[in-house]
């Protein structure tokens, strides 16, 4: 019996100096109460989505008493996905590995790295490459550089498995975010004019007062 509890002491002991792995799998349920369902959508125009499914195996930015652990996460898959249910929310044609279409859209997520902290808590940075092409002509090049910590999901290290589960839940929460509001900026403010071009834009019931100006000036020189 207490070789046993030696052997435990072991295994516990090496586990926690060394770390484990931990696969980052696409869950979305983790961003479904962010999605917005009846939003008016643009009909008459074809979204295309290039599909990655590369895995990015990171091992965590160590810090005292917290065991550096690794994680293989399904950068690709998981991002495509995310892309896929923010851009649903605003046009009703959207598919993947599609050919020439009038909207396509490359999203690449170059780097993943985390952090995690003793107390609990973590930190993602993600490089994500984006190109968007209207009409076979890029309009958008920009590389994003997203960072968010625990705060993005409130109270997820104390109703998640493991702290490595709520790196990943963050990961997806933060790429929809980010899509949300920078991404989303740049296509309706920068040389995207899809929206406008379709009239929906001008549906600005809901906006403040200065975004209904601004909103309506950019509309009205396409």
């Amino acid at each position: 019996m207490l070789n046993i509890i030696k052997g435990l002491c072991i295994i516990l002991s090496l586990t926690f100096l060394t770390g484990c792995g931990t696969k980052g799998l696409y869950h979305e349920d983790y961003v479904s109460k962010e999605i917005k369902p009846n939003l008016n959508k643009v009909s008459n125009t074809k979204v295309c989505l290039k599909d990655y499914a590369n895995v990015i195996a990171v091992r965590s930015n160590s810090r005292p008493n917290v065991p550096a652990t690794e994680i293989a996460l399904n950068a690709g898959e998981i991002n495509t996905n995310i892309l896929n249910l923010f851009t649903k929310q605003y046009f009703t044609k959207v598919e993947k590995n599609c050919g020439n279409e009038s909207i396509y859209i490359d999203s690449y997520i170059q780097s993943f790295k985390f952090d995690l902290h003793t107390f609990g808590g973590g930190e993602i940075f993600v490089l994500n490459n984006i190109k968007v092409f209207k009409d076979n002509k890029i309009i958008l090049e920009k590389t994003y550089d997203i960072q968010a910590d625990n705060k993005i999901v409130l109270g997820i290290f104390a109703i998640k498995d493991t702290a490595f589960d709520s790196v990943i839940e963050l990961y997806h929460r933060a790429l929809f975010e980010f899509y949300e509001t920078e991404f989303k900026k740049d296509l309706i403010e920068g040389p995207f004019r899809i929206l406008c071009q379709s009239g929906k834009i001008t549906n600005t019931q809901g906006h403040r007062y200065e975004d209904r100006n601004r909103r309506r000036a950019i509309c009205s020189r396409y």
